[in-house]
């Protein structure tokens, strides 16, 4: 019997440029602890002909690695003894002030060499369309909540080709707190989420407070109770039992 296979959708992540920041480094992590499975696939959405492609997660490990240069070979290139004593105090600041900067202009031509890579190498119009069997699982581990057509495509893939869908949620804040976002954030949110939850077979949360907001959501927009699991970053490190404080 042909076990059915587990996609990741990673459109968010390949995307992202510059340093990874909370929600991308946990998508990373995510991506690369199933990667050694072998039911396990991954995916791109393309937008713009509004279907999925197959993606080497190989490719993101790259990427990833290149917006990591260690400072330490920076530091090892310059010594005090070398610098007159007249000019140290100026250049020091000076040096300072670049390694403080280091970093994103790291990224920045990290990321340009990678696109140039890419584009030549493994452009998207050569990666073959997903061909979804019954019964497989989309794992979204972000979603993009800027316009309705992911959100869409998911619907009718569901409904044609009979997947699965799981969604990972990391907070709902810009419905909790609609007012810390910029005008028409919390409700671009809200449709995606509305979207999701309603076509959803389960839906992951990285707290219970996470999960809270999540079941207060799904109250309010009137859409049918779907199992929640809470996981917990990085805890599985040690088998803990949950103990409250005193």
């Amino acid at each position: 019997m042909q076990q059915n296979t587990i996609w990741i959708d990673i459109t968010m992540l390949l995307n992202w440029s510059g340093q990874l920041t909370g929600i991308q480094r946990v998508e990373y992590n995510l991506a690369k602890r199933f990667a050694s499975k072998a039911n396990v696939s991954f995916c791109v959405f393309d937008k713009i002909n509004q279907k999925c492609l197959e993606y080497d997660f190989r490719h993101v490990e790259y990427k990833v690695s290149q917006l990591h240069v260690p400072q330490s070979n920076l530091q090892a290139s310059i010594s005090e003894s070398d610098i007159p004593s007249t000019y140290r105090k100026i250049l020091k600041k000076i040096y300072k002030a670049t390694l403080r900067a280091m970093p994103l202009k790291i990224s920045a031509v990290a990321g340009r060499a990678y696109r140039t890579v890419r584009s030549g190498a493994h452009k998207r119009d050569q990666l073959k369309e997903v061909v979804f069997k019954s019964g497989d699982l989309l794992l979204v581990l972000s979603g993009d909540w800027s316009d309705n057509i992911f959100a869409d495509w998911t619907k009718v893939k569901k409904k044609t080709e009979g997947i699965k869908i799981v969604q990972i949620v990391y907070d709902m804040l810009p419905y909790v707190y609609p007012a810390y976002f910029v005008d028409g954030m919390s409700d671009q949110f809200c449709r995606y989420m509305e979207k999701i939850f309603r076509i959803r077979d389960g839906i992951l949360a990285i707290t219970k407070s996470t999960k809270r907001d999540i079941e207060k959501f799904m109250n309010d927009y009137r859409i049918s109770e779907v199992p929640i699991k809470v996981f917990r970053l990085a805890y599985d490190f040690a088998n803990l039992d949950e103990v409250l404080p005193k």
